[in-house]
């Protein structure tokens, strides 16, 4: 990790998200590249407010704000789906290569230790998946998934963490 890099990381924030996030969310969702690279399709605004008011009505949710000196810059989650919890995240294109992510997954792990914990993310996603690899997860299989009204079809890695090992969230015990 570059200098900058640290320096990006030592000042990220994760916060609840809050409904005058929204507005900014929307507006990173919306982003061409990364819908490209994430292989999703941005929400509508009616679609994106009934998402959004579900989350926040949702006391179970994990959905968090990235916040980078005082800016919004993406969001992480961890969420349950078929029983199942899952994590994800969206970084704004100005802030992408810089270490948010990984930071940003890092502070999450944290904050929601169990285990395990799964990722869904586009084989063609090198950048999302060595965030995730940098966090501990590992991938445990590899399938096509079909077209939705979120998610283009495309091949996806399925990628599990167990657990944390000696206080790290590497299980190779990497440094982050």
């Amino acid at each position: 990790m570059t200098d900058s890099q640290k320096d990006a990381c030592s000042l990220i924030q994760l916060r609840p998200v809050r409904r005058s996030d929204l507005d900014a969310i929307f507006v990173l969702q919306g982003d061409a590249a990364g819908n490209d690279q994430a292989a999703t399709i941005p929400r509508s605004r009616e679609s994106f407010d009934e998402h959004w008011d579900l989350v926040l009505n949702d006391s179970s949710a994990g959905a968090y704000s990235i916040i980078v000196s005082d800016r919004l810059v993406g969001t992480i989650a961890r969420y349950r789906m078929q029983s199942t919890d899952y994590v994800g995240y969206w970084i704004g294109p100005d802030d992408r290569g810089r270490g948010v992510a990984t930071q940003a997954l890092c502070k999450l792990l944290k904050l929601h230790p169990e285990r395990p914990l799964m990722a869904r993310v586009a084989v063609s996603n090198a950048a999302s998946v060595q965030v995730l690899q940098k966090n501990g997860f590992e991938i445990v299989d590899r399938y096509h998934a079909e077209a939705t009204d979120r998610f283009l079809a495309c091949e996806e890695y399925l990628m599990q963490l167990d657990s944390l090992k000696d206080g790290r969230i590497h299980s190779d015990g990497r440094d982050q």
